[in-house]
């Protein structure tokens, strides 16, 4: 499967709402992809009743950055030297559009910054006022944060996590 995509989307949602018991684990190593398919993920692992834990292994870029919010904050895991991306929904595609068109996409990707400015300054202590200009000013800023600005874990820590999350996943 290549990124996020609607059909990961639907994969993710049958899978997850097969047994509400289990923990939900979710490991990440991803470029991201489509950014309505992150925020759906995103919402269906913050409504879960499942206890729900995500692990970068390497990184988390774009909407896998927004995926990675999903857990509750203690449930975040880093490796180290793992990256975390966050930037602003772009309009690239759509250059050569009508302008009535082109203006619609323009508020729809301003909406969706809106969006993710709400759940990045909502989910981590990186400050609305800090988050704003890289959100909702540029369509060229980006926020790389490595697992020591996010989320500080001792090693040993997330190794007997990891260890643990395999357990279960495999029984």
């Amino acid at each position: 499967m290549d990124g996020l995509n609607y059909d990961f989307l639907k994969f993710i949602e049958g899978v997850l709402l097969e047994d509400e018991k289990v923990p939900v684990i979710i490991t990440i190593n991803s470029n991201g992809g489509d950014f309505h398919v992150g925020v759906s993920i995103y919402n269906i692992l913050k409504s879960l009743p499942n206890p729900v834990y995500t692990l970068i292994t390497r990184q988390a870029v774009s909407s896998a950055s927004i995926i990675f919010l999903g857990a509750p904050r203690a449930h975040r895991f880093t490796l180290p030297n793992s990256r975390i991306i966050f930037h602003p929904v772009r309009l690239t595609k759509f250059q050569d559009v009508g302008n009535k068109f082109l203006t619609q996409l323009q508020n729809e990707t301003r909406q969706n910054n809106k969006l993710l400015l709400d759940i990045v300054s909502f989910e981590t202590d990186l400050g609305r006022e800090n988050l704003e200009p890289i959100f909702m000013t540029s369509d060229d800023e980006m926020l790389e944060l490595n697992s020591n600005e996010m989320y500080e874990k001792n090693l040993a820590k997330v190794i007997k996590y990891y260890r643990d999350f395999k357990k279960i996943i495999t029984q």
